[in-house]
């Protein structure tokens, strides 16, 4: 298993924050109905982020990044509605699991992550997990937890 960096990125409670982004982004999922059913489905595949973790376990940097692409890409699709709260979702996870693996970002990101955006990131992060857990719960038939 990887260990974690040491120096200047660990701080207390960071490798707690990348736990925290990823249990708010995980939960129970189930059907999916109404115009948005394109991205309804690609939200119920890819929200649990089961694959993300379990790469992360592995230490796997090739999966973790397929991982964070897959999840960038549920971004993009997101409707109109929720669009910031996924982007926010999105490059949060993707900067917190950057800070504490070797991993490049979804589109091959390898510059160092700023601590001080990423912790000012993490406080608005339980509000957009929020409006997208709403957003799937009426549009999508999603409990997503």
């Amino acid at each position: 298993m990887r260990r974690l960096p040491t120096g200047p990125l660990q701080r207390p409670g960071l490798v707690p924050a990348v736990l925290v982004v990823t249990v708010l982004l995980a939960g129970t999922l189930g059907g999916c109905a109404g115009e948005n059913d394109r991205f309804c489905a690609s939200l119920a595949k890819n929200w649990k982020l089961d694959e993300l973790s379990d790469a992360i376990g592995r230490g796997d940097d090739a999966a973790i990044q397929a991982g964070l692409q897959r999840f960038s890409e549920l971004a993009d699709e997101a409707p109109a509605e929720i669009a910031d709260d996924m982007t926010n979702l999105s490059r949060t996870l993707s900067d917190a699991v950057r800070l504490v693996t070797q991993a490049k970002g979804p589109d091959g990101q390898s510059t160092p992550v700023d601590t001080a955006t990423l912790s000012q990131a993490l406080g608005p992060v339980e509000e957009s997990s929020q409006h997208v857990t709403g957003f799937a719960d009426r549009e999508c038939g999603l409990h997503l937890g």
